[in-house]
């Protein structure tokens, strides 16, 4: 009975701590994809600057007309326009994470990790066993469905005879032996107090009873909703790296060895770079949503971190 709340109390702390860990995992995702379009945007940006350069150039020949040169022109402050506000996006994802570990923000927050995809195993039941073994509001719970069920005990225990046993020296024998003696207390009193307390201790024994079996259920659902998302993001990311991806640079690549040969129009190259730009991104992003949805599934499986994160 006196262990329960020490155990609740220390489930509460880890809880806590899983919380927290859940929190800086996530913030340290999106300051990592932040910095991921940074670099991808300033890729980007380089190449619309060069083909706007190799438009002038082609203008100052006389092969393309100015309004070439102007899409070229109007696509490179597009591509400067989305690199500023990738870097303004990085900011803010570094100051929420520097929040959370309580650093100076005056200094740039060093990232170990690179944005990639790690595809892990996911096998429902045993996730959902891992959940109700370490999750610690479940064990909090068992920890006071134990001290109710002992408090029903001890109630029962209270209204059965105490035998006892005493030993004393017998000042009236004139040997001056020893005596033992077998005491017996028999509750006489107040029995129906007695049965009273304990009808109401098993029916809150009942009562917790009921309330883990509902926060198990809630816990399998908890665990089955992330585990959705983690699937739903893998197949994401696989269908960009075995299709989006590959075709949009394969297409881009083409049209743009046609430009050079005078089989592709300006407009064409440019359509192609903002379908790149836009694949790249979302690529990225669909890579960001799956690592994330593995660090959501750990924190309902009530695990800090796994080989997928």
């Amino acid at each position: 009975m006196a262990g329960a709340p020490l155990s609740g109390a220390e489930a509460e702390i880890r809880e806590a701590r899983q919380a927290l860990a859940y929190e800086v995992q996530t913030a340290y995702l999106e300051l990592l994809l932040a910095r991921e379009l940074v670099a991808l945007n300033e890729s980007l940006a380089t190449t619309a600057t060069q083909f706007r350069e190799a438009a002038q150039k082609r203008f100052d020949v006389g092969d393309v007309p100015r309004v070439e040169v102007d899409r070229a022109s109007l696509e490179a402050a597009r591509a400067d326009k989305e690199l500023l506000k990738s870097r303004s996006e990085a900011r803010i994802r570094e100051a929420e994470l520097d929040e959370f570990l309580g650093r100076d923000a005056t200094s740039p927050t060093a990232l170990a990790d690179k944005l990639e995809f790690r595809p892990i195993e996911t096998k429902e039941k045993e996730l959902i066993v891992q959940a109700l073994e370490q999750r610690p509001e479940i064990r909090a719970a068992q920890a006071e469905l134990r001290a109710r069920e002992s408090e029903v005990r001890l109630a029962g225990a209270d209204r059965l005879p105490d035998l006892s046993v005493q030993g004393k020296r017998n000042s009236v024998r004139s040997d001056g032996r020893n005596a033992v003696m077998l005491v017996l207390s028999v509750p006489l009193f107040d029995q129906g107090a007695l049965r009273g307390e304990a009808s109401a201790l098993t029916s809150d024994a009942a009562e917790q009873a009921a309330l883990c079996r509902e926060l198990e259920r809630r816990i399998r659902l908890q665990v089955v909703t992330p585990l959705a998302h983690v699937q739903q993001a893998r197949a994401s990311v696989e269908r960009y790296e075995r299709e989006l991806v590959p075709q949009t640079e394969q297409v881009t690549q083409t049209i743009q060895r046609g430009f050079d040969a005078g089989a592709s129009t300006m407009l064409d190259v440019l359509e192609a770079q903002r379908t790149l730009r836009s694949v790249q991104t979302e690529y990225r992003q669909a890579i960001a949503d799956y690592l994330k949805a593995v660090v959501e599934l750990n924190h309902a499986t009530g695990a800090t971190r796994s080989e997928g994160e």
